[in-house]
């Protein structure tokens, strides 16, 4: 076992001595052999690993106290146990790998041991990740792992990926968006000209909006976010098949939009404009404090 992983169980057990916190000179006096500089590098590290809490004592006299959660699932396991708990705790749903458990605990030599041992107790479950799948991830028992762990709606139980569902979003809302591009540009006189540009805005929509046809059609089952129809649409932007614009709001939000284009078709002079890629074209108004006459990317286009 390293020197530093044996002042961390001393200062465990020092917190364990006193229940109700210790102070930096309690802690000096119990471990008189450790140098401040030690002693606060550890500390900190059993802070980040959610093994200690900081607290204000009297006088604001910063106090130290082992976290509360060690009186439950942890009872009757030893110091470097309970330092590999709650490194793994503090990360949560998206689990801690060998490697980043032992750099935080600084625990190597029985690190596979302890890990077997809280495996057995139930305190621990080891989880594949669909990004290093040849390596586990430990995290807490009761725990659902985080999307990026699991791949999310795009990955089955076994953590395959899904491709056939993918290809039937893919579908679905090329479908959409090629429907509503057609209803725009087959209106009559429709041309490269401002009521053009105008009417091109309507065939763009949003994630959300796109989602929400989906979802009426029935086609679709699972429950989806904005975020995953977003990332859908993307993978169908790198195929050339969408124009992707972003809308300022009122609030200065951003909001992503998409719509339909033909693949390997050059793009218009029309959609080639700023207004088309421009942030604040929902706020750009004649004589406003963003305007087209004002505007000197309108201004090189027009030379262009």
């Amino acid at each position: 076992m390293s020197d530093t992983t044996n002042l961390k169980e001393q200062i465990i057990v020092v917190g364990k001595n006193y229940a109700k916190g210790f102070t930096h000179n309690q802690l000096e006096s119990q471990i008189p052999g450790a140098s401040k500089e030690n002693l606060a590098k550890n500390i900190n590290q059993l802070l980040q690993a959610n093994v200690l809490e900081l607290l204000t004592g009297k006088n604001g006299v910063i106090v130290y106290r082992m976290k509360q959660a060690n009186q439950g699932p942890l009872k009757g396991l030893d110091e470097s146990e309970t330092i590999v708990y709650q490194v793994i705790a503090s990360a949560q749903n998206k689990g801690s790998s060998l490697l980043q458990i032992q750099n935080a605990s600084n625990i190597k030599s029985n690190l596979q041991k302890i890990l077997k041992k809280l495996v057995n107790k139930r305190l621990l479950k080891t989880v594949k990740s669909v990004k290093t799948p040849l390596r586990k991830i430990y995290m807490l028992y009761d725990l659902k792992p985080h999307e990026d762990v699991t791949g999310g709606k795009w990955y089955n139980e076994n953590q395959e990926f899904e491709a056939e569902f993918v290809k039937v979003l893919q579908s679905q809302a090329l479908k959409f968006l090629k429907r509503k591009n057609l209803e725009i540009t087959s209106i009559s006189g429709f041309n490269d000209n401002d009521t053009s540009l105008m009417l091109l805005r309507k065939a763009r929509f949003t994630a959300e909006e796109v989602l929400q046809e989906i979802m009426k059609s029935k086609v679709i089952k699972v429950d989806l976010t904005p975020q995953n129809m977003e990332s859908i649409l993307d993978t169908l932007d790198y195929k050339g098949l969408l124009e992707v614009t972003s809308d300022c709001q009122p609030t200065g939000e951003s909001v992503r939009k998409f719509r339909y284009k033909k693949p390997g078709v050059k793009q218009s002079y029309l959609t080639t404009s700023p207004c088309c890629l421009c942030p604040s074209v929902a706020i750009c108004t004649p004589g406003g404090s963003v305007s087209p006459e004002g505007c000197v990317y309108m201004n090189d286009w027009l030379e262009f």
